[in-house]
């Protein structure tokens, strides 16, 4: 496009080895944040297995409660054989428990909202409106950050066996999960209004569905763990040598460990590389407000989502596709998302980036929640802000004029 367009190869090499780079960068910048969210998912549901939820009344069933920073190193040494899968194909057997885990954990979303809590019909109720600049530009980051897949689409495109299939994959894809979001977006608002978390199981009460909710999307989200890595070692791996359909041959050389094999090179590597994602989670979840995974899902959307579901694709569209292939309709709509992906991404990066600095607290905690060893509030109607805190759940456990 670019010789086309300029007519110097000088120029189109350039512009071709430097737009790779930022492809690349982004990918990386943005599944490196994903990864880091998911591992907050996982030892946010893990403590709140922790606090009692097989137990009866309100002990900890004598057990001893880690803290949120101790709950990441278990996600840590739980994360290592996972992905010690070398490839998007060698996980295929996931797939179909991963999509059944899914279905089942909307419908338990769908009955715990509008069957067992019923929000709306509690006191206080729920609250709407409020909503800032700010709060909004936060929301259009996570909107991205539902449609983030497609960042690794390329990969699993690569290494499907009949490749031209993807257009039926594309279709059947979107046919269940946008009527998906819609519906649980609505549910969801119409329930809790603003004090809908981004981990949802913080706004159910202690009860099998939510214990059942949680231990399904913490599986759903440790397998995330790897899906979102995956891209990113295998870029590093074969640029090192270290071959992903080889075990013990041929061996391979790594910096500073020599000569090795292919699984034991992805062993080492991959154990480490985990590391530095721990460290970032730990950060987060020390210095950051109790419901950092909003904050992070933004920031992850806005860096790279938005223009992996937006920018990028509708720029390649406009730049490559014959103008004889592109309606005015599909011109305008290429128009539409090139501005509105690049607002999203710097409006995105700069609103959750601004609530990551400024929820920040300390290890101590702070005014903005963040820093502490135990999630403050593990179920309703506990919290204040709950729309069920002083009449209860059902009449049940409301806190009149109480906090926790």
């Amino acid at each position: 496009l670019a010789l086309e367009r300029t007519g110097d190869a000088r120029v189109a090499r350039d512009w071709r080895v430097w737009t790779r780079r930022a492809v690349k960068m982004t990918q990386f910048a943005t599944f490196y944040l994903d990864t880091v969210t998911q591992m907050i998912y996982v030892a946010q549901y893990f403590a709140q297995l922790d606090l009692g939820w097989f137990s009866d009344g309100d002990d900890d069933g004598g057990r001893a409660r880690l803290c949120q920073w101790a709950w990441v190193l278990v996600v840590w040494a739980v994360s290592v054989p996972v992905m010690q899968i070398p490839t998007f194909h060698a996980s295929r057997w996931v797939i179909v428990p991963a999509v059944a885990v899914l279905a089942v954990s909307v419908a338990l979303f769908l009955y715990e909202v509008a069957a067992v809590v019923k929000p709306w019909s509690c006191a206080p109720g729920p609250k709407f409106g409020g909503v800032t600049v700010r709060t909004a530009m936060v929301s259009l980051g996570n909107m991205a950050y539902a449609y983030g897949g497609h960042g690794v689409f390329p990969e699993s495109l690569r290494e499907m066996r009949e490749p031209h299939r993807w257009p039926s994959v594309m279709r059947w894809m979107y046919a269940g999960i946008v009527p998906t979001y819609v519906v649980t977006a609505v549910v969801g608002y119409a329930g809790y209004g603003g004090f809908a978390q981004a981990n949802i199981n913080l706004n159910f009460p202690k009860n099998w569905v939510n214990a059942v909710s949680i231990t399904l999307q913490l599986l759903q989200c440790y397998y995330l763990i790897f899906y979102t890595n995956v891209v990113l070692v295998l870029m590093v791996e074969t640029r090192w040598g270290i071959d992903p359909t080889k075990t013990w041959r041929p061996r391979t050389s790594l910096p500073v460990i020599g000569s090795t094999s292919p699984a034991v090179a992805r062993l080492l590597f991959r154990t480490a590389f985990l590391g530095t994602q721990v460290a970032l989670a730990e950060w987060f979840i020390t210095s950051a407000s109790e419901d950092v995974i909003l904050d992070l899902q933004a920031l992850t959307g806005s860096v790279g989502m938005a223009a992996m579901t937006f920018f990028i694709p509708s720029a390649l569209a406009w730049g490559l596709l014959p103008r004889s292939r592109l309606s005015d309709g599909d011109a305008r709509w290429c128009v539409v998302n090139l501005v509105g992906g690049a607002f999203i991404a710097v409006a995105g990066v700069i609103t959750a980036t601004m609530d990551l600095a400024s929820d920040g607290g300390g290890y101590a905690g702070g005014g903005g929640g963040g820093g502490r060893c135990e999630l403050r509030y593990t179920y309703a109607p506990n919290d204040p802000g709950d729309p069920c805190f002083v009449s209860g759940i059902n009449g049940v456990g409301g806190h009149p004029g109480l906090g926790e």
